[in-house]
């Protein structure tokens, strides 16, 4: 209690003690019981003024705590496969109950696989697991107190960060589970292959395989597909060369999903022959788009675009002379019109019928009485005088993604002098500029409308700009990224919202699997409001996709091996998409066969902990308990108790006052 709570109470007590003065003594005659009366009454009173007043009492109390000991136990598949779930069951009930432990340690369990769990529920039906999280996990709950794990697991990792050079905050003490002794293996380490390739291209694949064994031995590496060799190498591998990096390339000749098997021909008496076949998967499309460049004159510009443009490997350009024998017109995406005349009827008849993107390109050649006439998107009022036009970059432009690349510092371009009015708003790229001043009237602009999208340039002899270019850069890349990001906005047709799938063509089994899309609104902006949807044909069942940052996202579990088609359908507007998978036979687990005792060892070592084995159990639990960096703390707990929660107190007031009633009234003095 403080000193003002002392005086209050002091105060209290003179109070009291004057009220029952004046009550019973000041100018009252003496009778029988009067001062046990009075010593009632003053206990009444004082225990009221207390309990207005309500004095704190400060308690100290001393608590010994224990430090913590954390069982992580693995929960993996590969602990059931090598026939080792018993022991690891035995061993944790073990530590878990031993009384030694128990006396010394605040022991908690945990179980991992995939991810932490705060439990211990162990049946060994994990598919992946990621030792390096789980670790995380533990020294992120006991940061701040002493807390040393003891790691019951075969240290088989299957997905995540290395663990075995993590530095944990708290001793790691592995108990490691499995057989010690590693037996000659081969076996397929990793495949890098890329998810998509592109029609008619090769795809690069680099494929790690390691052996481990004392003897030299030859062997043959073999991918197929369909059962049909598509690439195969002599392998030789030895104590001293105990890994083999393998690059090749194989052709995408064919749209859609294809999976190859690849296997290493086991050597004679090895045991583990399901890690020496992987399969993968590559997904072939074709988004190459078919630019149709149209031209009447020849000019430099022609050639520049067709090189710019054909920078991007997916897209190719067709030039069409429109003096010399036509090629056919009908695969054409994006169409170019270069300088057109009254000869581009033809070719502005088909786009209007086919509804095609077009780039109109004009100059000092160009028919504008022609072009008025053919089109209404805009009007030229144009004197046959050329005027050369400088560029000014548009900062506002935001209809897609593009840099100013030092426009202002390009040559100029020749165009016709004139006037132009469009019928329909713009979004303005370039405005033209005469000696230094920017005129309200664009040189480069894009423009849509329900059904397409078009871009038109005022101006010829670009290919200047990108000589310019490449004489202060040293380098056409940007340049030809600024022209690519035009044929990109026009390949896209404003009515197609396109839905891009993520996701892999194979799966272990017992995988979850995980898909992931990206939807688009029309100017290829990623669209946030969209109402995604799953349906696994053969399956029958649907589920809702989940914004996860910049993709959609859902996962399926416990399919069984096996393929299946899928279908990912917009609830909004009916737009989807659709692929396929393949769910193989045997989980990554299954490959493990061995406990990997070095980077158990290490993880110990690293931590200022120590690693054992199932049989050294009584020397891990002796250890823990004599270890005098693991010692119990005492800990000073403060408690304000307030007078007013005292039932005691409040017992006191009615006993005091129910006394001096009866003896009152006993009296007669009532």
């Amino acid at each position: 209690m403080n000193t003002a709570t002392i005086i209050y109470i002091f105060i209290a007590f003179l109070l009291s003690f004057l009220v029952v003065y004046f009550q019973y003594f000041w100018k009252s005659k003496n009778y029988t019981s009067r001062n046990i009366l009075a010593f009632l009454r003053w206990i009444t009173l004082l225990s009221l003024f207390i309990l207005l007043i309500n004095p704190k009492i400060i308690r100290k109390k001393y608590l010994t705590v224990k430090p913590e000991l954390i069982i992580a136990v693995d929960n993996s598949e590969s602990i059931l496969l090598n026939k080792q779930d018993s022991i690891v069951r035995s061993l944790s009930d073990e530590l878990i109950s031993d009384k030694d432990l128990n006396k010394k340690f605040r022991i908690s369990a945990f179980s991992f696989g995939s991810s932490l769990r705060s439990n211990l529920n162990l049946i060994f039906d994990e598919n992946k697991t990621n030792i390096y999280d789980a670790l995380v996990g533990l020294n992120s709950l006991f940061r701040k107190e002493t807390a040393p794990v003891v790691l019951i697991s075969d240290g088989n990792q299957t997905y995540g960060n290395t663990y075995k050079y993590y530095r944990s905050e708290q001793p790691i003490f592995s108990m490691i589970i499995g057989d010690t002794v590693q037996p000659s293996d081969l076996k397929i380490d990793r495949i890098n292959v890329n998810s998509f390739s592109y029609l008619n291209n090769n795809f690069p694949v680099e494929v790690f395989i390691h052996y481990t064994g004392n003897e030299e031995i030859k062997t043959k590496f073999i991918v197929r597909k369909n059962n049909k060799v598509v690439f195969s190498k002599n392998v030789l591998l030895s104590n001293n060369k105990n890994n083999e990096h393998i690059t090749f390339k194989l052709p995408s000749e064919k749209i859609g999903k294809h999976l190859y098997t690849s296997s290493i021909i086991p050597f004679n008496k090895e045991r583990n022959i399901i890690n020496n076949t992987n399969i993968f998967g590559v997904e072939v499309i074709d988004e190459q788009s078919k630019i149709g460049l149209v031209y009447d004159i020849l000019h430099p510009d022609i050639g520049m675009l067709k090189r710019s443009i054909e920078t991007n490997k997916q897209r190719k350009v067709h030039l069409i002379d429109l003096n010399a024998s036509q090629l056919d017109q009908k695969d054409i995406d994006v169409y170019i019109l270069y300088q057109p005349n009254i000869k581009f009827q033809g070719v502005f008849t088909e786009i209007s019928e086919s509804n095609k993107n077009y780039f109109t390109i004009t100059g000092t050649q160009t028919d504008w009485n022609f072009l008025n006439n053919i089109q209404s998107d805009f009007k030229g009022n144009i004197v046959q005088t050329t005027e050369k036009y400088f560029s000014d970059f548009d900062t506002k432009f935001s209809t897609f993604y593009l840099e100013d690349i030092g426009f202002s510092e390009f040559p100029p371009l020749e165009n016709l002098f004139g006037n132009v009015i469009f019928s329909s708003s713009v979004q303005t790229i370039l405005y033209n500029s005469v000696n230094g001043i920017e005129m309200i009237t664009p040189m480069l602009a894009v423009y849509s409308s329900e059904n397409d999208r078009k871009a038109i340039l005022f101006g010829e002899n670009i290919w200047k700009w990108r000589s310019a270019y490449y004489a202060i850069n040293k380098s056409f890349v940007p340049f030809d990224q600024f022209i690519n990001s035009i044929i990109q906005y026009l390949s896209i047709h404003s009515k197609k919202v396109p839905i891009e799938l993520d996701y892999e063509v194979f799966y272990h089994a017992n995988e979850q699997v995980k898909i992931k899309a990206k939807i688009y609104d029309s100017n290829f902006n990623f669209d946030r409001n969209a109402a995604l949807e799953l349906t696994i044909k053969s399956v029958g069942e649907s589920k809702s996709f989940v914004l996860t940052g910049l993709d959609y996202e859902a996962t399926v579990s416990n399919l069984k091996s096996g393929v299946y088609e899928f279908k990912v359908k917009d609830l909004n507007n009916g737009n989807q998409a659709n692929g396929s998978f393949t769910i193989g036979e045997f989980s990554v687990e299954q490959e493990l066969s061995y406990a990997n005792t070095s980077n158990l060892k290490l993880i110990s070592k690293n931590s200022d902990g120590d690693s054992f084995f199932p049989n050294q159990t009584d020397n891990l639990i002796k250890f823990l308990v004599q270890n005098k960096n693991f010692v119990s703390t005492q800990k000073q707990v403060k408690s304000t108790d307030s007078l007013i929660g005292w039932k005691w107190l409040l017992g006191l007031i009615i006993v005091s006052l129910s006394l001096e009633w009866f003896i009152r009234k006993y009296r007669g003095l009532v």
